[in-house]
């Protein structure tokens, strides 16, 4: 019985060495604000790679500048401040994600749709800061005009036209996503 008392504690101190000299991983943590929010990167290694920091913060920076409506030039701006039925020429990022987003729109019958710009901003959670309730009249309003099947695409989603001038974009249930995957490949 002392034998197996002893094991185990020999055991245990020599699962306690071995835990203790163990060589730990490195991290490499990188944290910034991008469209609207903070992040937070980790990244195992043993050095400090400044190329993948630079080359993060940058494809970032691009995908904040094409997606984000609080960039007052971004490229989803551009769409949301063009009038009906003028073909706007689209990136390839931009170009990419609304195809995705399209995808989702009809998968969802319609339950995930990027031109909630106007509504997400009546409810003051977009770049119109509010805390009035709209009325029912300024939501059927909005809705008359909203609906993703209100944006024509050419057959190779390189452009696209609004049926309706006032129909805004908002990318933020999509664009955040598309990030992570974009850095993940990075």
């Amino acid at each position: 019985m002392k034998l197996i008392k002893y094991f185990s504690i020999g055991l245990v101190f020599l699962v306690l060495v071995l835990f203790l000299t163990q060589e730990r991983s490195n991290y490499q943590i990188l944290r910034g604000e991008t469209m609207g929010t903070f992040y937070s990167i980790k990244i195992r290694t043993d050095k400090n790679d400044n190329m993948l920091n630079t080359r993060i913060r940058q494809k970032l920076a691009d995908i904040n500048a094409t997606m984000s409506v609080f960039e007052k030039d971004s490229e989803i701006n551009k769409i949301n401040e063009a009038p009906a039925d003028e073909w706007i020429e689209l990136s390839d990022e931009m170009s990419k994600l609304l195809k995705s987003a399209y995808s989702i729109y009809k998968k969802t019958g319609g339950d995930f749709d990027p031109t909630a710009g106007k509504l997400v901003d009546m409810w003051g959670f977009g770049t119109v800061k509010t805390e009035r309730i709209p009325s029912q009249e300024e939501i059927d309003e909005v809705l008359s005009y909203s609906g993703f099947n209100r944006i024509k695409f050419s057959a190779d989603y390189k452009k696209l036209k609004k049926e309706h001038s006032e129909t805004k974009l908002t990318l933020s249930a999509i664009a955040k996503g598309y990030g992570v995957d974009e850095i993940a490949k990075l």
